[in-house]
């Protein structure tokens, strides 16, 4: 999906990141933010979600379930830049970055090199009222995850 191999190593290392706790991944974002002089005004504008709704222990285990979040990962900033090219320019400057949110608190001592921003469960970020635009849906009895656009 990807050529660029400064951009595949940062999705791998991203993904990889993860291993430890992929069977508590809830959701994993890629969320665009505006970006300010001060941090804490940075708003999300938008994000391409991955939410899961099982992942399979016995998957998980595999390199296979490692290679399809990479993919989905790949695809997502694929479709970042598809989308820049069919929405219009937003009039500030904008970044992104990559967020998940676990079922559980995870440990962050776990995986201190982590390249996520980690989430908690009860807090605004991740919520939001918005406009939610499904993309994919995916089942089978290894995984189910839906794949949708949220612009806040």
């Amino acid at each position: 999906i990807c050529d660029n191999p400064d951009v595949k190593k940062y999705i791998s290392n991203c993904v990889e990141s993860l291993r430890p706790q992929f069977s508590d991944i809830n959701e994993l974002r890629v969320v665009i933010k505006s970006i300010s002089a001060c941090s804490f005004e940075s708003k999300p504008i938008e994000s391409i979600v991955l939410h899961f709704d099982k992942l399979n222990e016995e998957f998980i285990k595999q390199d296979i379930c490692l290679s399809l979040l990479q993919e989905y990962f790949a695809t997502i900033l694929i479709q970042l830049k598809m989308l820049d090219s069919i929405l219009q320019p937003f009039e500030f400057e904008t970044t992104w970055e990559p967020w998940v949110q676990f079922c559980s608190p995870p440990n962050q001592n776990e995986n201190p090199t982590m390249s996520w921003r980690l989430v908690s469960n009860n807090t605004t970020d991740f919520v939001g009222s918005g406009s939610i635009y499904p993309i994919k849906s995916f089942h089978t009895d290894d995984i189910q995850m839906q794949v949708f656009l949220l612009q806040y």
